[in-house]
This record gives C-alpha cells, structure tokens and sequence, in this order.
C-alpha cells in the first residue's frame, strides 16, 4: 500500500508541477476571445484526469492512517491530503468557474498564487512517502 501511495503521489506531483509552471501561466497567453472555450476545453480533460487520482488517493491514506493511527508520516499526508482537497474546492474550482464565464488576468493571478498549497502540499506529501519507504 505504502508504494500505491508513492505512486500517486508522485503522479499528481507531476501533473501540479506542470499546471503550476506551464498551464497555469499559459492562461495569461490565451487571446481574450479564445479564452472561454480554451478555458473549458483544458478544465474538461484536467478534471476527469485528476479528480480519480485525487479520489484514489484519499482512499489510499486513508487506509493507511488507519491501519497504522501512531504513523506520524501517514498522518501528516492524511493532514496534507484534507489542505490540497480544502485548497482545490475552496480556492482553485471557484476561481475556475468564474473564469470559465470570461478572460481575468486577476483571478488567473490568483489562480497561480494559491495553487502554491497544492503545489507544496503534494511536493511534500511525495517526500514522505518516499521517505517512508
């Protein structure tokens, strides 16, 4: 279990790597009359992408925190885990929504600033799980 937690924790550090340094900015790139439909097409093949990977690994830790509660590594995933998904559906996926209605180079700013939680949430949480290997 402790390597299906590696793994996806190594996947979805990678997959947030690349939305922080490439997809993310590239927002800003995006002609204003474009925006719209660029915006729906990349939340369209993101989310059914990392939306089971987030699931799967709320499962993982889950039952690797409570087949071990003294695991202190475990825990702190746990608690990272509970901060990404907090981060996500409080910040990240209403910015989205009120980008997908129109082009605002505040709210993408906005966008890049705070998915830094999740950025170093899920950066961390692959550090311990390869530290408890």
């Amino acid at each position: 279990m402790d390597i299906l937690n590696l793994a996806l924790s190594g996947i979805l550090m990678g997959i947030i790597l690349m939305t922080q340094f490439i997809s993310y900015p590239l927002l800003k790139s995006i002609p204003k009359d474009a925006f719209t439909d660029y915006h729906a097409t990349y939340t369209g093949f993101i989310a059914p992408l990392v939306g089971p990977l987030m699931v799967f690994e709320l499962i993982v830790i889950s039952i690797l925190t409570f087949q071990d509660p003294t695991n202190t590594i475990h825990i702190a995933s746990a608690v990272l885990v509970i901060m990404i998904w907090l981060s996500t559906f409080l910040i990240q996926v209403p910015l989205h929504n009120k980008l997908a209605k129109a082009y605002h180079a505040g709210r993408i700013n906005s966008l890049i600033h705070s998915n830094w939680i999740r950025t170093l949430g899920w950066s961390i949480k692959f550090a311990l799980a390869l530290y408890s290997l």
